[in-house]
């Protein structure tokens, strides 16, 4: 039962904190494709859906972007997108690491820390699925597709004048 209490305790801690670190790393993407297009942004954090959100910083950015081309656009979107997979893809590794460490020396880890890497490695990979599969969905309409595919434009007004 303590083993038990130990994996639900580190899975609940691990998944907030995976969390929010996949938010930001996936909102960093579109930070990064937005200042190659000449455009400041900030990104912000949130509980309730999305999570995430990389707007203008200035009025005059959010002008610059409601201006770009689609395919402007379409890289800013994709950026994201590209950074969870890139984030899933190293994951991954090191999920097939960590295997093939075990196997080769069993003796080196614990059961519990093996069993608390294996859960951890297992956990990232579910939490960043979820968030790939709703950006990447052009149906669902917080999702980066979507807005892609509706050409999103930001309401300055409603951004900057509180």
């Amino acid at each position: 039962m303590r083993d038990f209490i130990t994996y639900a305790t580190f899975m609940i801690i691990l998944g907030i904190i995976l969390f929010f670190a996949f938010t930001f790393i996936h909102e960093a993407g579109h930070q990064q494709a937005l200042s190659s297009e000449g455009i400041e942004s900030r990104i912000n954090l949130n509980l309730v859906w999305p999570h995430g959100e990389t707007s203008p910083a200035t009025f005059d950015n959010c002008e610059k972007f409601n201006g770009l081309q689609q395919e402007a656009k379409a890289k800013i979107y994709y950026a994201g997108i590209r950074y969870n997979t890139s984030l899933l893809t190293l994951i991954s590794f090191f999920l097939l690491a960590s295997l093939a460490f075990s196997l080769k020396k069993p003796e080196m880890l614990s059961k519990t820390w093996y069993c608390l890497l294996l859960l951890g490695l297992i956990e990232a990979i579910l939490i960043l699925i979820y968030p790939i599969t709703i950006n990447a969905n052009p149906t669902t309409s917080a999702g980066d597709m979507w807005k892609l595919v509706h050409n999103f434009t930001f309401d300055c007004n409603s951004l900057f004048l509180h």
